[in-house]
């Protein structure tokens, strides 16, 4: 018994284990992988395999970023979209995050909207004003 080593991509390589016989072609060996349904090479019938051998698998989008697509795909202004980092500093003994760094988050993301208005009224030096309230204010 032989084994028909046979490789998808650089990162993973299947074995596809048959009885060689020594008159048999390499290409019907590889003919036969492709048609066994044990082989993870099978291909079923009528449906098509990769365009290209090299092809790769398409990247996996972070948490973040999947997020970040489906408010905008709904019509939410990207530029609005901001992260807070955690920090060490954040976290309880336990490895949660402390409640009161919640309030904080809030905080930071009030003000950063409040900049961000304040840049649309009339750029930087209006954006200035409102967050240090000389002139304009929230209520």
């Amino acid at each position: 018994m032989s084994t028909l080593r046979l490789g998808l991509s650089p990162s993973r390589t299947f074995f596809y284990s048959s009885k060689l016989n020594r008159n048999t072609s390499s290409i019907r060996e590889l003919q036969a992988a492709f048609r066994d349904p044990a082989s993870p090479f099978h291909i079923p019938e009528g449906s098509q395999g990769p365009a290209s051998p090299d092809e790769q698998p398409t990247a996996v989008l972070s948490a973040a970023e999947q997020g970040r697509r489906y408010f905008e795909d709904r019509g939410f202004d990207s530029t609005s979209f901001w992260e807070q980092p955690i920090v060490w500093g954040d976290h309880d003994a336990f490895q949660h995050v402390n409640n009161v760094r919640y309030v904080r988050f809030f905080e930071s993301g009030r003000m950063r909207w409040i900049s961000s208005i304040g840049h649309e009224l009339g750029g930087p030096t209006r954006a200035d004003a409102l967050l240090r309230a000389r002139g304009i204010s929230f209520i």
